[in-house]
């Protein structure tokens, strides 16, 4: 038993070195990304300092008001699939689930992982609570599409940019809009129900559910799956989406530099599509602040501007809410692996004789 707890300690650190390692590597690309653009950062410094920087405390508001929104649809997605979840533990699970898919491994699927066990100890059954946030991530990306299709397709009307633009934004949401009619069909045909119940019915023994108590709960769910259930999770999403790539915009303003809409929401849109992929790096730190600086300075915003209003951007939409989230998150943590520590030792004992203890 006790080589087998040692194993697993070991692997459980050698996740965490490799999580330290990604945040490291996140931090040199992020540096090295200040010092080629230096000499423009200093100048657009100055900008700042000559110019409007009430811009960056109206986008530090418009990031509350996005914590806030982004809480509110899984709360909505819970309530429509018939859970529940008051505002505040939806508000504190979500910031502590956004800070803790940023320190732990595993990224956003830990932090989905967490934010789920959570809402199930508010009364929410497992299936009902995994099936409410698949679909509220599901919405809210379509919400994240039609928003970016709509500016760009009026950008495009305007005369202010290509139609070659509306090519990617269009064809997500062509996907996604397809790809949730087809799944909501699927979960209300019973005969697939039946099916995937019997798929995964050894895994449920873990929740104490049987294959029939998870058809129930499919059963529930395909019932809730009406547009009036629907709507309140993709109002709050479009919410969350707008009021966030207003803060991006506001930042640029900041700094001197007014980006029309659809310029704006072609860059905010794709660097929203590379953080919905697995990350490489901790909330593609680095990555995602290197294609936004270098999408805005395509349209021909100076890379000292660009550098320092992604950073700010950054600042305020990344780093503000994982501080923030940390208080929850730590004692998340702590409780968990508290938790998994007697979890191991109770199933290791299990299996292990009684004469070999």
């Amino acid at each position: 038993m006790t080589r087998i707890l040692q194993i697993t300690k070991k692997r459980l650190n050698l996740a965490m070195t490799a999580r330290i390692v990604l945040i490291l590597v996140s931090i040199g690309l992020l540096v090295r990304f200040v010092l080629v653009s230096l000499p423009e950062v200093k100048s657009s410094l100055v900008e700042l300092k000559d110019g409007d920087a009430i811009f960056l405390w109206v986008a530090v508001a418009m990031e509350v008001v996005w914590t806030f929104a982004l809480s509110q649809v899984y709360r909505s997605g819970l309530k429509g699939f018939g859970g529940q979840v008051t505002r505040r533990s939806a508000l504190r699970i979500s910031m502590a689930s956004f800070s803790i898919s940023r320190i732990v491994p595993g990224g956003g699927a830990a932090g989905s992982a967490w934010a789920a066990r959570e809402f199930v100890k508010e009364g929410n059954t497992a299936p009902r609570t995994v099936m409410s946030m698949m679909a509220s991530w599901w919405i809210s990306m379509t919400g994240l599409a039609v928003v970016v299709t709509s500016a760009i397709g009026v950008s495009v009307a305007l005369g202010k940019i290509s139609a070659i633009y509306l090519t990617g934004p269009g064809a997500t949401l062509v996907i996604f809009v397809g790809g949730g009619i087809v799944i909501g069909r699927l979960i209300s045909s019973p005969r697939f129900r039946a099916r995937l119940a019997s798929r995964v019915g050894p895994a449920l023994k873990r929740f104490d559910m049987t294959s029939e108590d998870f058809e129930t709960e499919l059963s529930e769910v395909a019932s809730n799956l009406r547009i009036r259930n629907l709507i309140p999770i993709g109002g709050w999403a479009i919410l969350s989406w707008v009021v966030d790539a207003a803060a991006l915009g506001l930042t640029f303003a900041a700094f001197g530099s007014t980006l029309g809409v659809g310029v704006l929401m072609v860059g905010y849109g794709l660097a929203n599509l590379i953080s919905a992929l697995p990350e490489l790096t901790p909330g593609w730190l680095g990555v995602l602040e290197a294609t936004l600086a270098g999408t805005y300075g395509a349209f021909g915003v100076p890379a000292g501007t660009a550098v320092l209003a992604v950073l700010a951007y950054r600042l305020v939409s990344y780093w503000l809410p994982v501080f923030v989230g940390l208080i929850p998150a730590a004692s998340a943590i702590r409780s968990g692996k508290s938790k998994r520590r007697s979890r191991i030792v109770r199933r290791v004992r299990a299996f292990v004789p009684a004469w070999s203890r």
